[in-house]
């Protein structure tokens, strides 16, 4: 699987599969598209999409995989942190990792969607 040896290196997962497919499977959320429509591309929409997503995530991870990644950086552009892949014709591997909450603040912030 391509996504496993990005994933594996950029979480520091080292436990067995059945420990790491849990611990993906509770922190880890996937982008898999992003499709702006033609007449509205190289407005940064991409990138604010991305963002957003990554700011009201309830996840503490959000990964993603791009073919063209080298050619249109937009995850980049979002804040996401680049893996290069191994094999040079493999996707290049995304990672947003978001900041611990402070234990002082235990309430969960409302979600207004507003980037």
């Amino acid at each position: 699987m391509r996504i496993a040896t990005g994933r594996r290196a950029a979480l520091g997962l080292r436990g067995s599969l059945g420990d790491d497919l849990r611990f993906i499977n509770r922190h880890v959320r996937t982008i898999s598209r992003v499709i702006v429509h033609p007449q509205f591309r190289s407005l940064g929409l991409s990138s604010l999409l991305v963002r957003c997503l990554c700011k009201h995530c309830d996840t503490r991870y959000i990964e993603a995989l791009a073919m063209m990644g080298r050619a249109i950086p937009f995850f980049e552009r979002a804040g996401m942190k680049r893996y290069e892949p191994r094999a040079g014709d493999a996707p290049i591997y995304y990672l947003y990792r978001k900041r611990q909450r402070s234990t002082l603040n235990l309430q969960r912030p409302t979600s207004n969607l507003r980037c």
